[in-house]
């Protein structure tokens, strides 16, 4: 993600929208997490970007649209308040309109995704997306854990079985399983240099 879209995504955290639904696909998100309204997810990394749009349209989500000056492509925030804090979902469009990568942020104090045994992980993810990807996350594996330049949290990195991910910090990056080896690399390309992430 961009050093801009970063910057958008955490703005647009401090706007309090309820999002309510199934995920995409008319997949039904699991009941078992008790209070928590069901998943919010829009689209799936490697699904159109437009699913979005779509989504917002079929369910009552409200979704914030922005353009980045970097790019011209579309931005797409959306934002839930959870437990005293805002969990945002952010999607940015691309040039074949397929979703490359997603990220996830909640800006409770004192959460890090990293720290998988805090019970916030699993329910965050699945209120965005499911409980079938909060559990992907948590089974999966360590791959790679690379510093960041200037920054004190390190990136760590993740295969699951069906999504890989990044953790940095209170955000969650979600994207295919076939970019993990390049992510990991750029990473480390960046861990000595200022990249714009």
């Amino acid at each position: 993600m961009s050093q801009e879209a970063s910057s958008r995504a955490g703005g647009a955290s401090s706007a309090r929208h309820r999002l309510r639904g199934k995920i995409g696909a008319g997949m039904v998100c699991c009941l078992a997490l008790g209070t928590l309204p069901c998943g919010i997810a829009l689209a799936l990394p490697g699904e159109r970007v437009s699913a979005v749009v779509a989504s917002a349209q079929r369910k009552p989500f409200t979704i914030a649209k922005l353009i980045s000056e970097i790019s011209g492509m579309a931005m797409y925030n959306a934002t839930t308040p959870y437990a005293g804090a805002n969990v945002l979902y952010h999607i940015e469009d691309t040039a074949n309109h397929l979703s490359f990568q997603e990220l996830v942020r909640y800006d409770a104090p004192n959460f890090v995704f990293v720290h998988r045994s805090d019970g916030r992980v699993r329910k965050t993810i699945a209120l965005v997306y499911d409980d079938a990807v909060a559990q992907d996350y948590l089974n999966a594996r360590v791959v790679a854990t690379i510093g960041v330049y200037r920054n004190t949290p390190k990136s760590t990195f993740f295969r699951g079985a069906r999504f890989a991910y990044r953790a940095f910090g209170d955000k969650l990056t979600l994207f295919a399983l076939k970019y993990l080896a390049a992510q990991i690399e750029s990473a480390r390309r960046c861990a000595t240099m200022e990249c714009g992430d």
